[in-house]
C-alpha cells in the first residue's frame, strides 16, 4: 500500500527515502572507520546491507520516475516519449 495521495507525492517520498539511505551509508562508514578490529565484521556487515538498501531504493526512484514521466506523456497527448534522462519535470 502506498502511502501517498498522488503519484508526484509518491516519488518525492522516494527521493527522500534515498537521501536518508544515503547519509546512513555515510555514518556507517564514518562508524566503520572508528571501530576496533573485533567489531569488524559486524560493520563491514551493516555496511553491506545499507548500501545493498540504497541500491534497490535508488532503482525503485528511477523505475518509478520513467513511468510516472511516460504517465505525463501519455496524459498530454504524446505518443512517442519526446523527454530523456533524468532532466524532464515530472
Amino acid at each position: 500500500m502506498r502511502r501517498s495521495r498522488s503519484n508526484r507525492e509518491f516519488a518525492a517520498k522516494l527521493q527522500i527515502v534515498c537521501e536518508e539511505a544515503d547519509e546512513s551509508v555515510l555514518w556507517l562508514e564514518v562508524a566503520a572507520a572508528s571501530v576496533s578490529d573485533h567489531l569488524k565484521p559486524k560493520t563491514d556487515t551493516l555496511l553491506a546491507e545499507a548500501k545493498e538498501l540504497r541500491a534497490i531504493f535508488s532503482k525503485a526512484r528511477s523505475t518509478f520516475r520513467g513511468r510516472l514521466c511516460r504517465f505525463c506523456l501519455r496524459e498530454a497527448g504524446h505518443h512517442e516519449p519526446t523527454i530523456k534522462g533524468r532532466g524532464t519535470s515530472c
